[in-house]
């Protein structure tokens, strides 16, 4: 059953973590889908607490953002693996369905894999000019006028590349980038 919301989660180790929804897209993802800032920051607690009493409704699907050794390992990369773990497994635990989504997966649906520079600046540039926005700025506006992603911040764009690249599978079975075939 194909989800309505996909949650993209962006563990950390630390207190960065992030949570945003998008609404799915039923049969082609030629405009950017609507976009729910659950938390931007939390604790450890916020997978479980979030499936608790999020304010979705409909079928979810879990998107984690999945790390990925290149060789030798340090102590920050195997504490987010073992987050990774628990959030899938609490989300299983409570009956929905989870799927890892690589950086690499991200940044290659973002069309930013072969870029150089700060990939997390790319990242953000691209679902801005995608949201319909030369800046991010602009795509996520002010308090007094929200632009469609008013509250994204810090790790929540992260969050928000993984929801859209588990988004763009569902619809496409595959990555190539908005609104194609």
């Amino acid at each position: 059953m194909r989800p309505d919301w996909i949650i993209g989660y962006d563990p950390s180790p630390g207190e960065g973590n992030a949570l945003v929804a998008v609404r799915a897209m039923r049969d082609r993802m030629d405009k950017a889908p609507e976009v729910v800032v659950l938390q931007n920051k939390g604790d450890r607690l916020g997978v479980r607490h979030l499936l608790a009493c999020h304010p979705l409704r409909g079928v979810l699907l879990f998107a984690v953002e999945r790390v990925k050794s290149t060789g030798q390992s340090g102590d920050s990369l195997l504490r987010t693996s073992e987050r990774v773990g628990m959030a899938r497994e609490r989300v299983s635990d409570r009956g929905y369905d989870s799927e890892p989504v690589f950086r690499s997966d991200v940044l290659r649906y973002l069309d930013v894999l072969g870029q150089k520079g700060n990939r997390d600046a790319q990242v953000k540039a691209a679902i801005s000019q995608a949201y319909g926005f030369d800046s991010w700025r602009g795509a996520v506006g002010k308090k007094s006028a929200p632009g469609p992603l008013y509250g994204i911040a810090g790790d929540g764009w992260a969050a928000l590349g993984v929801a859209l690249t588990a988004a763009y599978r569902e619809v496409c079975g595959r990555l190539e980038g908005w609104g194609d075939g």
